[in-house]
């Protein structure tokens, strides 16, 4: 992976820019698809202090849109 070699050099990976943006804007997190797996998904929050993450019922397989 490009970033791996980015991120071993000190220097913040590229990616990091979509990040910054979503924190800038409040988002607690971001859900977005693998570019290596696109059957694959990955969840990232920024912050699990306090109400961010909430049960509102049964877990139920993730269809991305389109």
């Amino acid at each position: 992976m490009v970033w791996q070699d980015i991120r071993a050099t000190g220097a913040a990976a590229p990616t990091w820019v979509f990040s910054d943006a979503a924190r800038a804007a409040g988002a607690q997190g971001l859900l977005y698809s693998s570019r290596s797996r696109p059957e694959l998904s990955h969840l990232v929050m920024f912050d699990l202090s306090g109400d961010a993450v909430q049960a509102l019922g049964p877990t139920r397989p993730w269809q991305p849109p389109g």
